[in-house]
């Protein structure tokens, strides 16, 4: 069935076979409960959680007048190749967001792959272009470093050359660390399995063409923190699931949650005053590692700037002509989307 033979009727029968793959997400704020729109976004992520993409993206739908909707979808991993046909056929869908336990398995199903979303291995953003193929893209990266550099910059420093802590080396955390290291920043990319680290910044360092990063294994945090202008948590620890209580500084196993916290505290207070403590988790409040930071009185970024600017690079992908159309600039939309964000 071609996407341009697609009748109403058609149309709604693709979207029931869809929903049979789907559940919306109940945790979204403000996610919408149908997907009565004229057309829509649908991000997808393998867990229910709060995430800020629906109140962003539908308050910027309403401001900037645009006939669509945002609808936040929970996906089995084992479905997720049925629902992304089920988007090709769909002349609805826009595109969306894909979110936790699915980047890096999407990149398998799609048409197309942006370049840097094709190095990274994994994408966070599906767009459905005009013959219905769908193209993915990273911008989790571009977000996060672009509001590191905006808070570096705020305290007189800058990015290049400096010596940054990255924990983690899955999806987001390859996002993030190839963002930084285009932007210059040397990486100490840290995480419970060893190799999977040390294989991150080998693909970086070919990737660049020089040595910007190196891999380790987490017994290696509170050396590799000194010194660093920021130590950043892009693991599981603080996001949902078994980890949720643990803070990203210092090794997680069942049972050793009070280890864990003690540890990264120690961690946390052993760094300069003026080192950043950042968190690229958003789970509806500070995480754990964010929640020390602030008790010792340390620096910290949280993940809603991340979480707004690579929703803003998105958003414009999908919608960049209409909203020029209409008179207004990409900074009005980032504007929108704090304001969302934060409310």
């Amino acid at each position: 069935m071609s996407h341009e033979k697609i009748t109403q009727y058609d149309q709604e029968e693709v979207e029931q076979e869809m929903l049979g793959h789907v559940k919306i997400a109940r945790m979204a704020r403000e996610n919408p409960e149908n997907l009565d729109f004229p057309r829509y976004s649908l991000p997808v992520s393998a867990e229910d959680y709060p995430a800020k993409t629906p109140i962003m993206w539908n308050r910027s739908y309403q401001e900037f007048d645009l006939d669509a909707g945002n609808i936040m979808l929970v996906v089995e991993l084992a479905r997720l190749e049925h629902v992304l046909v089920g988007f090709r056929k769909n002349k609805k869908y826009i595109g969306g967001g894909v979110g936790v336990g699915l980047k890096e398995h999407a990149v398998e199903f799609l048409d197309d792959i942006d370049p840097i979303a094709k190095a990274i291995g994994a994408v966070n953003f599906v767009h459905r272009l005009p013959d219905g193929k769908l193209k993915g893209y990273n911008t989790d990266g571009i977000g996060y470093a672009l509001s590191l550099e905006q808070m570096l910059k705020e305290d007189g420093r800058d990015l290049q050359g400096a010596k940054v802590v990255l924990l983690g080396a899955g999806g987001t955390a390859n996002a993030v660390a190839f963002a930084l290291a285009d932007r210059g920043a040397v990486l100490s990319i840290l995480n419970r399995t060893e190799e999977k680290a040390v294989r991150l910044a080998k693909h970086i360092n070919e990737y660049f063409g020089d040595a910007r990063a190196q891999g380790g294994g987490e017994e290696r945090i509170e050396d590799e923190a000194n010194g660093a202008v920021a130590v950043i948590n892009a693991s599981t620890k603080g996001a949902t699931g078994e980890f949720r209580q643990f803070a990203g500084l210092a090794p997680a196993q069942k049972g050793n949650l009070a280890e864990n916290l003690s540890r990264s505290r120690d961690v946390i207070s052993s760094l300069s005053s003026d080192t950043i403590v950042s968190d690229v988790i958003l789970v509806g409040e500070d995480t754990p590692t964010i929640k020390l930071a602030k008790e010792l009185g340390r620096k910290t970024l949280d993940g809603i700037p991340m979480v707004v600017l690579q929703g803003v690079e998105a958003f414009m992908i999908a919608h960049g002509d209409e909203i020029r159309a209409r008179g207004y600039r990409e900074e009005k939309v980032r504007d929108s989307m704090f304001q969302a964000a934060r409310a």
